[in-house]
C-alpha cells in the first residue's frame, strides 16, 4: 500500500537503500528476493513498512529465510501511527519542518516525497478531520519551525491547517499550503516552490502510485522533482520544463503508463 512506502522514502533516502514493493503473486515476490539476495550482504537490516496487513508475516519468514537476521517492522494501529513510527526513526531534530499530507489520497504526496527525502522533512499522514493523537504528538515533539500542508482545502480543510498551528504553536505565515486545482498542478507547484538545486526532472503517471513510489529514492538521489502527467504534457508543464533548462529526465515505468511521443517530447524540451 502506498501511505506506508511515501511516508518511509525520506528514511530509505538517509539508509541510502531502494524501496521495493512486494506483490501477491510468488513470481512477484522471488523477484524481491532475489534482489535481497543479490544485493544486500547478510548482515544489513531489511525493513519491513507496515503492518501484517501490508506486508504478510509470510513475507517476512521467507525473508528470513534466505539468512537475514536483522528485519524491523516499522508499524502501528494504522497507516497514520506507521508514519508517525517512521519518522521516529529519522531522529528528527527539534525545529525541522514538516510536511502533511493526506492519507487518504496519494498523488499529492508522492509529488513531495523526493522533495522531503531531500529536505530531510518527515512526511505525516493526516485524516480528513485532523484527529489523530499520536500525529499531533508527534508534531509537538518535533516543535517544527514551519509547516508545509500539500495540497488545496478539499484534501486538508483549513480546520486542520488551524490545529496543526495550534500544536506547534506557529504564526499563520509558518504554515505554508501548497496545492493547485488539481493532481498535476499541485505537482507543479511543488517543483516551482522547493526550486531543488538538480538539473533533472523525473516524470510519471498521477494515475496511479507504484512507480512514482519506487522511483521517489531515485529522484532524491538525483535531486529531482517528481512531476505527475496525464496523458499529455500540459502547457505550464512546458513552460516549467523549459525555464527551467533541465539537462536529464527519468521516466518512470513503461510506455503503457507514459507513452513513447511523451518521451520524445520530454527529449526535445530538455534538448
Amino acid at each position: 500500500m502506498y501511505p506506508q512506502g511515501i511516508a518511509g522514502s525520506v528514511l530509505a533516502h538517509k539508509l541510502k537503500t531502494p524501496i521495493l514493493l512486494i506483490g501477491i503473486t510468488e513470481a512477484e515476490q522471488g523477484k524481491v528476493l532475489d534482489y535481497l539476495k543479490t544485493n544486500l550482504d547478510l548482515s544489513g537490516t531489511v525493513y519491513i513498512l507496515g503492518g501484517s496487513g501490508a506486508v504478510s508475516n509470510a513475507i517476512a519468514a521467507k525473508v528470513n529465510s534466505l539468512g537475514f537476521q536483522n528485519i524491523t517492522r516499522l508499524n502501528g494501529r494504522d497507516r497514520y501511527e506507521t508514519a508517525v513510527e517512521i519518522t521516529a526513526n529519522l531522529e528528527v531534530k527539534t525545529g525541522t519542518p514538516v510536511i502533511l499530507v493526506s492519507g487518504e489520497s496519494y498523488p499529492d504526496a508522492l509529488s513531495v516525497s523526493s522533495t522531503a527525502a531531500i529536505l530531510k522533512y518527515p512526511i505525516l499522514l493526516i485524516q480528513e478531520d485532523g484527529k489523530d493523537e499520536e500525529v499531533s504528538k508527534k508534531i509537538a515533539e518535533i516543535q517544527p519551525e514551519k509547516i508545509y500542508i500539500i495540497g488545496g482545502e478539499g484534501v486538508i480543510s483549513s480546520a486542520v491547517q488551524s490545529d496543526a498551528a495550534q500544536i506547534a504553536s506557529l504564526a499563520p505565515e509558518n504554515i505554508i499550503r501548497i496545492g493547485g486545482s488539481d493532481r498535476y498542478k499541485t505537482s507543479l507547484a511543488i517543483a516551482n516552490y522547493f526550486n531543488l538545486s538538480g538539473q533533472n526532472v523525473c516524470v510519471a503517471t498521477g494515475k496511479n502510485f507504484p512507480d512514482a513510489l519506487a522511483g521517489s529514492v531515485y529522484a532524491a538521489k538525483n535531486k529531482a522533482p517528481i512531476i505527475l502527467i496525464d496523458g499529455s504534457l500540459e502547457d505550464d508543464q512546458i513552460d516549467y520544463l523549459t525555464a527551467a533548462k533541465m539537462i536529464g529526465v527519468t521516466l518512470f515505468g513503461g510506455e503503457a503508463v507514459i507513452s513513447k511521443e511523451i518521451g520524445w517530447q520530454l527529449e526535445q524540451l530538455i534538448r
